[in-house]
């Protein structure tokens, strides 16, 4: 029997990533053992304390208090050196191929189980802030876009709380970046792009 691949990841035309997920429906133990071979031994995930206190770091390093998280990102103050520009594609990329996609990825298939057909698009925006003594973290994340079709509000909350987890290099400047980033989510493999 051939090795079943659970999830396997891809990248569209448009530059959105593609989370391929197997259906608990038509899996079996072998899959399941495959599907632990496969997924890396530690997913990196950035624990709540330790992401509060290099985000409170990044914000007095700027001379700031910082803000509620609980408010909104329009009202906090910004940040000095601040930038639009910074990161390449490639390396957002990368940073999000390996630290959030693992996570994504368990998230995408809590919510296989509970729907075996569960499909769609999500995109993020977030906003990557850092100093050269402490580095970068995701500050901000937004998972309301008019173009999302991923209907499953337990998994997009999941994938919202997992992209905090990820960590970058500093913004050039010790200042801010802000990303929109697509994911796509399908519970069967690509057909080659036929939609």
């Amino acid at each position: 029997m051939g090795r079943v691949t659970p999830t396997t990841l891809g990248i569209e035309a448009d530059g959105s990533v593609v989370v391929v997920g197997e259906s608990p429906a038509t899996s079996g133990q072998e899959s399941r053992a495959d599907e632990d071979a496969a997924r890396p031994a530690e997913a990196p995930v950035l624990d709540k304390v330790k992401r509060d206190a290099m985000r409170a770091a990044i914000y007095r390093a700027w001379g700031l208090e910082p803000p509620d998280e609980r408010t909104n990102p329009a009202t906090w103050p910004a940040a000095r050196g601040a930038s639009g520009e910074g990161f390449g594609k490639d390396y957002v990329r990368q940073r999000i191929r390996d630290d959030y996609i693992p996570l994504a990825r368990d998230c995408y298939q809590q919510g296989l189980k509970r729907n075996p057909r569960l499909a769609g698009k999500l995109v993020t925006s977030f906003r990557i802030v850092g100093t050269k003594g402490t580095g970068g973290l995701i500050d901000w994340v937004d998972t309301a876009s008019e173009d999302n079709t991923l209907d499953d509000r337990d998994v997009i909350e999941c994938l919202k709380q997992s992209m905090y987890s990820v960590t970058f290099d500093p913004p050039p400047d010790d200042g801010i970046v802000t990303v929109t980033y697509p994911l796509r989510f399908s519970p069967d493999e690509p057909d080659g792009g036929d939609d």
